[in-house]
């Protein structure tokens, strides 16, 4: 059996970013921490510890039970060492034992997650408070106070144990150090060294390790070093635009941007580079953090006041920015064109005529075309008084949160109006319709896999988000402040939001159940718009 000890919350520091949390259940990518952690079992039994009072959302549950891992709920207050009894008593006769710590991830030989009773070890030039092998003369011992010697190691958290009545003895008293020293005087145990080893219990080696992890899996459009990231794309109009966006960034707004490295010019494609962030995203934290009603007041207030801090930078005052057909321009290239265009893209690829129509969860089942109309219909057009420096993709995955500082770190802006010339203003309530289809419309959720989509029939869906407990609190904020702060009521909201469901259908053509499930929440959406006439 491999069991995952995570029966204690995240330390203080580590809390602060993802609200208290157990150690597995911290993000890495768009999945949880246990999800790469169960890829450790071989073909068999994995049970999970966790605190006793944890609040399970029902997509990890799910999660979960699809991995196959079994829980276990112990008191907060219980030692390592008796945590470790909990589990081996759970052990069938003549099973080994295989644990792993719940902040602990490692890469070792295939043959050694195979081989009886080893320690998992591993060199760092760090000196946090871990455990240490320590090689004597008079054999192995582990201890928590590190030397000066050479012939120490750090203990990374996984272990092999085939003897569960020396584990037994060896874990009735003392310190995790001392047992794993008892049981290694009755039965021979290996140390193994990692080939990586990625720690997840303290803030620094957290971002550190999530940023060995993520750059590993960064496609080619994508790669980083660790300290900053290089963006390529054959579409050069793209990248030309994005990096004249982070080129003229307005002083007051420099913050709120990683550092611009310049642009990357090669023989086919076009780019540029930027500071790597380790901060996490507002999606990470939406979908996985378990922050409180207060902390996200917080951090939406952190950007809304980003936002007004472009509303603030307007063009020139006899800018032809600031003219009716500049106005009238966004609109139709932004909003109303992209919106057709992508739809019936989209339409044509999978088959579906536009003017077909789907019923979601028992709504009126008209076409799409009707809905799209209608959700056009919804949005005041573009004024001149609308025009501001805009980001264009401000959505929660694009937003990075810095805590230590409280501010948000923006990246990836659209940087155009008209495709191939680019631009720093536009409508500003596009920028807070893009948040919207965040916070009302769940977008970080569909794309985490956090949705689920039944077809009744062909024309019959029922579709479901499956939002955290702080979703209600975190969208009746941000619709007050909405109101309050921009003058945007909940109707132009929900508008706002579906129609960014329906013209990025096409940007998803990987993966045709995504697009389904955005589909169908563009149509949800358009439901509930009409509920606020």
């Amino acid at each position: 059996m491999l069991a995952v000890l995570s029966g204690q919350y995240i330390n203080p520091e580590l809390r602060l970013h993802y609200g208290a949390l157990p150690p597995s259940f911290l993000p890495i990518g768009s999945q949880r921490f246990f999800a790469r952690q169960v890829m450790l079992a071989q073909a068999e039994a994995v049970l999970m510890t966790l605190p006793e009072g944890y609040s399970l959302q029902e997509s990890d549950r799910q999660m979960l039970e699809r991995l196959g891992v079994g829980l276990l709920f112990l008191p907060e207050t219980i030692s390592l060492n008796e945590a470790v009894l909990e589990v081996a008593d759970r052990t069938s006769a003549g099973e080994s034992l295989r644990i792993l710590f719940g902040d602990t991830f490692v890469d070792v030989e295939p043959e050694d997650l195979t081989a009886d009773d080893i320690v998992v070890v591993h060199d760092t030039p760090l000196d946090y408070p871990w455990t240490y092998s320590v090689e004597t003369p008079q054999g192995l011992t582990f201890t928590d106070h590190p030397s000066d010697t050479d012939n120490q190691h750090v203990v990374c958290g996984y272990f092999k144990f085939s003897d569960m009545g020396a584990l037994r003895n060896a874990f009735a008293t003392g310190s995790f150090a001392k047992a794993l020293t008892a049981y290694s005087g009755c039965r021979p145990v290996a140390l193994v060294e990692a080939r990586e080893w990625y720690d997840f219990g303290h803030l620094a080696m957290y971002y550190k390790s999530r940023r060995s992890l993520l750059v590993a899996r960064m496609s080619n459009s994508l790669d980083s070093d660790g300290y900053s990231i290089r963006k390529r794309s054959h579409d050069a109009a793209k990248m030309e635009a994005e990096a004249h966006w982070f080129e003229n960034l307005p002083n007051r707004l420099k913050l709120h941007a990683p550092r611009f490295l310049g642009r990357l010019n090669e023989e086919s494609q076009a780019g540029y580079e930027i500071e790597y962030l380790h901060f996490p995203t507002l999606g990470d934290l939406l979908v996985f953090g378990n922050h409180t009603a207060h902390s996200w007041r917080m951090i939406l207030n952190r950007c809304f006041e980003f936002l007004e801090k472009c509303q603030a930078v307007r063009p020139d005052e006899n800018a032809p920015d600031l003219s009716d057909g500049y106005a009238g321009g966004f609109f139709e290239n932004v909003v109303v064109r992209k919106t057709w265009r992508r739809l019936e893209a989209y339409c044509k690829a999978c088959g579906l005529s536009i003017d077909s129509g789907i019923s979601v969860n028992g709504c009126e089942n008209v076409s799409l075309r009707v809905i799209a109309e209608d959700i056009l219909a919804s949005l005041p057009r573009t004024r001149p008084e609308h025009i501001a420096f805009f980001h264009g993709d401000f959505f929660f995955g694009n937003i990075f949160f810095d805590f230590s500082t409280q501010r948000i770190v923006t990246i990836d802006p659209r940087g155009h109006v008209d495709t191939g010339s680019p631009a720093l203003y536009g409508d500003w309530r596009y920028d807070l319709g893009k948040m919207a289809h965040s916070v009302v419309g769940g977008y970080d959720d569909i794309l985490a896999g956090r949705s689920s989509l039944h077809k009744n029939t062909a024309t019959d869906w029922t579709f479901r988000i499956a939002f955290n407990d702080m979703h209600d609190a975190l969208r009746g904020h941000f619709v007050e402040s909405a109101a309050t702060r921009f003058g945007i009521d909940a109707a132009e909201l929900h508008a706002w939001a579906a129609l960014m469901f329906l013209s990025m259908l096409p940007l998803h053509a990987d993966s045709p159940e995504r697009q389904e499930h955005l589909l169908a929440n563009g149509i949800r959406l358009h439901a509930l718009l009409k509920s606020f006439e």
